[in-house]
């Protein structure tokens, strides 16, 4: 009797079996073509988002890569961020109006920043002071300034007096030279 029971269900068994498996293999080409759909769909946006010829989405299948696409995809997309970065740094700055960093008047066209009387030991260090408020370190401070001459030695120092910076300005034409 078990033998006939055995011998009756096995046929329904692997039936069940089978539909299973032809079922998963219709879900699995489903999800293919719905792979592929996506894929075209992507390629098309790729296509009309950086104006580039097709490079071939790679499914995994094949070990071959369009590097030279790639390669080229990646140029156009670092331009474009890289003038987005110089925009946003142009807004910013027109935006704060401040000039970053130590800048210094250079040349004749600074002789103006001076006063009537061109570069003096209070002009220089009240420039100096003003451009390192502007810099934004507030560790830094201007040191001491001295009368030699033919220019003017002025000084950029930390809190505690360490010498950081140290420049002679021309009293001719105000040009401020780093003194190495």
């Amino acid at each position: 009797m078990r033998d006939r029971l055995i011998s009756f269900i096995i046929p329904f068994l692997c039936f069940g079996i089978t539909q299973g498996v032809n079922a998963q293999e219709g879900q699995d080409a489903r999800n293919f073509e719905r792979a592929d759909y996506y894929r075209e769909r992507a390629q098309y946006n790729a296509q009309s988002a950086l104006d580039y010829p097709f490079i071939p989405y790679q499914t995994g299948r094949s070990e071959s890569v369009d590097y030279v696409a790639l390669t080229h995809q990646i140029q156009v997309l670092a331009a474009q961020l890289q003038a987005l970065a110089a925009e946003a740094a142009r807004l910013e700055q027109q935006q704060n109006n401040v000039t970053p960093g130590l800048e210094l008047p250079a040349g004749g066209g600074g002789q103006g920043a001076y006063g009537p009387d061109g570069p003096t030991e209070k002009s220089v260090g009240v420039l100096l002071e003003y451009r390192l408020m502007v810099s934004g370190n507030p560790r830094l401070k201007a040191g001491p300034i001295k009368d030699e001459g033919d220019n003017i030695r002025a000084q950029i120092v930390t809190e505690e007096g360490a010498l950081v910076d140290e420049y002679l300005v021309n009293k001719a034409n105000g040009v401020w030279t780093p003194v190495r």
